[in-house]
């Protein structure tokens, strides 16, 4: 179910610009009068000799400026504000008034949405809370937005989303606590079987909650869709003001969709195309080496991310030494970013004794740990121009034959379109997709944070553990798939072994132990 997707909420909640993310602000009045109270004490301590009289007359034109000029006369007298009114004031700055978010509707790019949820919002019991996933997908054909209620009051959900550090059973709270209302989906998939794929995709009941779906709207080929998703298991410990809340805004909120702006889905894999890869890193030998040196050598570049503990990356290499002579009399060439967990040297003398090996001599580098974070999974290969200009679809998977049908389409245009992801190669059948969990335990429970990579025969996708302990993935059946840890959280061992899947749906346990 979608509420796997918790852990991504604390992205999505710090986001500045996501102010429907943001905590609520008190009434007017009480904002007013902590404003006031907060205003005298910082008059107070820049200038002890002021007169009552003035800092009466500093209160009352703080009682009726606007949010902006009482932000401007705080920020003059940010010196003279002892420590325990500056933590009040950046306490105060994290809570967005809903006067200055009505009217202001909220832009959801990666899903194709804009729309404004501060009237349905305002004077909640509990909070409203979208989470923009985007691209959900294979085929960058799906493009999703779960939008939460959390039973619980909204200072105290933000006391947990704003908290970088908070505790597993804080997480684990808000995870209880939270359901959702609405998924609204963005789908470039048009036939009679469109919401049966939708559903296959999302895993959810197409007969129960599917009856519920609503179209609200199309642009540019995309049809939206809003399908109310119900948790009763989950709804049934909520107490009744909040159940009542919930049930009120799953209608509500129909409305407001019908209402929003539609565009196009700005995929973060198609909006890589015409950015540049520019980078400063190191060679296996610890030199410096610059994205510009190892662009300009080349008329186009191949840049290959991949990693020892990738199985398909490893399994391409030898025709990726030979795809590298080949385009060499074209003034191309290969250049390899290599993502390890952990580096030390035997992992950089592994490295070497692989490159070695396929008789590998084209640059390798280490990856940007930037460039980690864009990337679906291992291998993606890019094609990029003497500036570092991506000029088509990063390529996710191990497809030689892909990279070399790009490379000759740009030699002949360079001008041309985005170069598509081969669909006969990298499409991942929609009835014959099936889900796999990977739980990962410790002693005394679930282990949130670990970086897992689950490989078919072609590619490699990653995932890490929520707040329960899984990350899931969903592969066409039919296939063993192999599973690497590739990173845990600070006080645990590494685990080196290769566990399996089943040709059939598995769950995979594996437990970590602790240093």
């Amino acid at each position: 179910m979608l509420a796997v997707f918790l852990l991504l909420l604390v992205g999505c909640a710090t986001t500045k610009n996501d102010k429907s993310a943001e905590p609520d602000a008190p009434n007017e009045e009480a904002a007013k009068k902590e404003a006031t109270n907060e205003e005298a004490a910082k008059k107070e301590a820049v200038n002890e000799e002021a007169t009552n009289e003035e800092a009466a007359k500093k209160e009352e034109v703080n009682e009726e400026a606007p949010n902006e000029e009482a932000a401007k006369e705080e920020a003059a007298n940010g010196e003279a504000v002892n420590e325990e009114a500056a933590n009040e004031e950046a306490a105060a700055e994290e809570t967005v008034p809903k006067e200055a978010a009505e009217g202001e509707p909220q832009e959801y790019d990666n899903v194709g949405i804009r729309m404004d949820l501060s009237e349905v919002a305002a004077n909640l019991k509990g909070a409203l809370l979208p989470n923009p996933i985007g691209v959900f997908d294979d085929d960058h054909n799906i493009y999703v937005m779960p939008i939460y209620y959390l039973a619980m009051p909204e200072e105290e959900a933000a006391a947990i989303l704003y908290d970088t550090n908070a505790p597993e059973e804080e997480m684990m709270k808000l995870y209880e606590r939270q359901a959702v209302l609405h998924v609204i989906v963005a789908s470039a998939v048009n036939s009679d079987k469109t919401l049966k794929v939708i559903s296959e995709k999302l895993e959810m009941d197409y007969s129960e909650q599917f009856a519920g779906a609503k179209v609200i709207g199309t642009a540019d080929g995309y049809t939206f869709y809003a399908i109310p998703e119900r948790d009763e298991k989950k709804l049934s410990t909520f107490e009744e003001e909040y159940l009542a809340e919930y049930n009120k805004l799953q209608q509500e909120l129909f409305d407001v969709e019908k209402s929003a702006k539609l565009f196009t889905p700005v995929d973060p894999a198609k909006k890589m195309v015409g950015q540049k890869l520019e980078f400063t890193t190191t060679d296996l030998d610890g030199n410096t080496v610059t994205s510009k040196e190892l662009f300009a050598a080349n008329e186009i570049t191949v840049v290959n991310c991949w990693g020892l503990w990738c199985g398909n990356c490893m399994r391409e290499m030898a025709e990726l030494k030979e795809f590298h002579d080949k385009i060499q009399e074209k003034g191309c060439g290969v250049v390899g970013l290599e993502y390890e967990a952990d580096w030390d040297d035997e992992v950089v003398k592994d490295s070497k004794d692989a490159l070695n090996g396929f008789g590998i001599t084209y640059p390798n580098v280490l990856i940007p740990e930037e460039l980690v974070e864009e990337l679906l999974g291992f291998p993606t290969t890019f094609l990029v121009d003497k500036e570092g200009t991506v000029l088509c679809m990063p390529v996710n998977g191990a497809y030689v034959d892909q990279y070399e049908r790009a490379l000759e389409s740009l030699l002949q245009d360079k001008a041309a379109a985005v170069i598509p992801v081969d669909d006969a190669v990298n499409a991942i059948a929609e009835d014959q997709d099936i889900k796999y969990d990977v739980y990962v335990t410790d002693e005394n429970g679930p282990v949130a944070g670990v970086t897992i990579q689950l490989c078919s025969s072609t590619s490699c996708q990653m995932g890490k553990t929520d707040a329960e302990g899984l990350a899931d993935f969903s592969m066409p059946a039919g296939e063993i798939y192999d599973i690497h840890v590739l990173k845990v959280p600070e006080g645990y061992e590494k685990d080196d072994a290769v566990y399996h899947t089943e040709d059939e749906k598995s769950d995979v346990q594996i437990q970590l132990k602790k240093k």
